[in-house]
Protein backbone atom coordinates (compact mmCIF):
# COMPACT_ATOMS: atom_id res chain seq x y z
CA UNK A 1 0.00 0.00 0.00
CA UNK A 2 3.22 2.16 1.09
CA UNK A 3 4.80 1.78 -2.37
CA UNK A 4 1.06 2.33 -4.46
CA UNK A 5 1.14 5.43 -2.47
CA UNK A 6 4.08 6.72 -2.95
CA UNK A 7 3.65 5.88 -6.81
CA UNK A 8 0.71 7.81 -7.13
CA UNK A 9 1.86 10.89 -5.46
CA UNK A 10 5.22 10.91 -7.67
CA UNK A 11 3.18 10.22 -10.82
CA UNK A 12 0.57 13.30 -9.68
CA UNK A 13 3.65 15.81 -8.83
CA UNK A 14 2.28 15.86 -5.04
CA UNK A 15 6.00 16.08 -3.33
CA UNK A 16 4.21 17.35 0.04
CA UNK A 17 3.19 14.03 1.64
CA UNK A 18 5.45 11.08 3.42
CA UNK A 19 4.06 7.39 3.43
CA UNK A 20 5.28 5.35 6.40
CA UNK A 21 4.76 2.31 8.13
CA UNK A 22 5.06 1.93 12.19
CA UNK A 23 4.43 -0.73 14.66
CA UNK A 24 1.85 0.49 17.65
CA UNK A 25 4.88 2.31 20.14
CA UNK A 26 7.64 2.85 17.69
CA UNK A 27 9.79 5.56 17.08
CA UNK A 28 7.22 7.43 14.66
CA UNK A 29 6.95 9.85 17.42
CA UNK A 30 10.05 11.61 16.56
CA UNK A 31 9.18 12.59 13.60
CA UNK A 32 5.47 13.33 14.06
CA UNK A 33 3.57 14.86 15.00
CA UNK A 34 1.50 13.50 11.86
CA UNK A 35 -1.57 14.92 9.68
CA UNK A 36 -3.21 11.34 9.73
CA UNK A 37 -2.59 8.12 11.35
CA UNK A 38 -4.44 5.15 9.04
CA UNK A 39 -4.67 1.71 11.12
CA UNK A 40 -6.72 -0.56 8.98
CA UNK A 41 -7.62 -4.32 10.07
CA UNK A 42 -5.67 -3.78 13.13
CA UNK A 43 -7.57 -2.33 16.43
CA UNK A 44 -9.27 -5.44 16.95
CA UNK A 45 -5.58 -7.60 16.84
CA UNK A 46 -4.46 -5.33 19.71
CA UNK A 47 -4.31 -6.70 23.55
CA UNK A 48 -4.55 -3.26 24.69
CA UNK A 49 -6.84 -0.79 23.10
CA UNK A 50 -6.52 2.06 25.32
CA UNK A 51 -3.19 1.89 25.21
CA UNK A 52 -3.03 2.10 21.34
CA UNK A 53 -5.82 4.82 21.12
CA UNK A 54 -3.64 6.82 23.58
CA UNK A 55 -0.84 6.61 21.31
CA UNK A 56 -2.33 6.85 18.13
CA UNK A 57 -4.00 10.39 19.37
CA UNK A 58 -0.44 11.50 20.48
CA UNK A 59 0.79 10.64 17.21
CA UNK A 60 -1.65 13.39 15.62
CA UNK A 61 -1.59 17.41 15.23
CA UNK A 62 -4.32 18.88 16.98
CA UNK A 63 -7.02 18.34 14.54
CA UNK A 64 -5.14 15.88 13.40
CA UNK A 65 -7.14 12.60 11.37
CA UNK A 66 -8.04 9.32 12.62
CA UNK A 67 -8.88 6.64 9.83
CA UNK A 68 -9.49 2.75 10.74
CA UNK A 69 -10.89 0.11 9.55
CA UNK A 70 -12.08 -2.65 12.32
CA UNK A 71 -13.51 -5.93 12.05
CA UNK A 72 -16.39 -6.13 14.94
CA UNK A 73 -18.94 -8.63 16.00
CA UNK A 74 -21.90 -8.59 13.98
CA UNK A 75 -25.39 -7.90 15.28
CA UNK A 76 -28.52 -10.15 15.35
CA UNK A 77 -27.90 -13.34 12.31
CA UNK A 78 -24.43 -13.38 12.19
CA UNK A 79 -22.91 -15.20 9.02
CA UNK A 80 -21.92 -18.94 9.46
CA UNK A 81 -18.42 -17.83 8.19
CA UNK A 82 -18.41 -15.48 11.33
CA UNK A 83 -19.61 -18.15 13.49
CA UNK A 84 -16.85 -20.70 12.11
CA UNK A 85 -14.43 -18.09 12.56
CA UNK A 86 -15.78 -18.28 16.56
CA UNK A 87 -15.93 -21.50 16.80
CA UNK A 88 -12.43 -22.42 15.18
CA UNK A 89 -10.37 -19.25 16.46
CA UNK A 90 -9.72 -20.58 19.84
CA UNK A 91 -8.50 -24.24 18.76
CA UNK A 92 -6.07 -22.23 16.30
CA UNK A 93 -4.96 -19.93 18.90
CA UNK A 94 -4.29 -22.79 21.43
CA UNK A 95 -1.85 -24.33 18.70
CA UNK A 96 -0.38 -20.99 18.00
CA UNK A 97 -1.75 -20.55 14.54
CA UNK A 98 -4.44 -17.17 15.06
CA UNK A 99 -3.36 -14.10 17.18
CA UNK A 100 -5.81 -12.51 20.00
CA UNK A 101 -8.95 -11.19 18.64
CA UNK A 102 -11.08 -8.84 20.42
CA UNK A 103 -14.38 -8.97 18.68
CA UNK A 104 -16.12 -5.48 19.86
CA UNK A 105 -19.49 -4.54 19.49
CA UNK A 106 -19.49 -1.73 17.20
CA UNK A 107 -20.86 1.13 20.19
CA UNK A 108 -17.96 -0.43 22.33
CA UNK A 109 -15.02 0.71 19.40
CA UNK A 110 -16.81 3.86 18.90
CA UNK A 111 -17.28 4.58 22.83
CA UNK A 112 -13.33 3.61 23.08
CA UNK A 113 -12.84 5.66 20.27
CA UNK A 114 -14.66 9.14 21.24
CA UNK A 115 -13.03 8.43 25.62
CA UNK A 116 -9.27 8.69 23.50
CA UNK A 117 -9.44 11.94 22.38
CA UNK A 118 -11.54 11.25 19.07
CA UNK A 119 -14.47 13.02 17.71
CA UNK A 120 -15.87 10.88 14.65
CA UNK A 121 -16.64 12.66 12.00
CA UNK A 122 -17.85 9.58 9.91
CA UNK A 123 -18.89 5.80 10.20
CA UNK A 124 -20.20 2.87 8.66
CA UNK A 125 -20.17 -1.05 8.05
CA UNK A 126 -18.49 -1.39 5.00
CA UNK A 127 -18.70 -4.47 4.62
CA UNK A 128 -20.52 -5.39 8.17
CA UNK A 129 -19.32 -6.11 10.45
CA UNK A 130 -16.02 -4.40 9.20
CA UNK A 131 -16.41 -0.42 10.95
CA UNK A 132 -15.28 1.70 8.84
CA UNK A 133 -14.11 5.13 10.30
CA UNK A 134 -13.10 8.44 10.21
CA UNK A 135 -12.17 10.49 13.47
CA UNK A 136 -10.34 14.49 13.92
CA UNK A 137 -8.39 14.51 17.33
CA UNK A 138 -9.70 16.99 19.46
Amino acid sequence: MIEIATDKARDQGVSNVTFLTADQFGDTAEHGPYDVVLALNLLHLLEDLPAALQSINGLLKPGGTFISKTVCKPGKGASFKFRMIKAVLPIMQFFGKAPYVNFMEIKELDDAMTSHGFKIIEAGDHPSPSRYIVAKKV
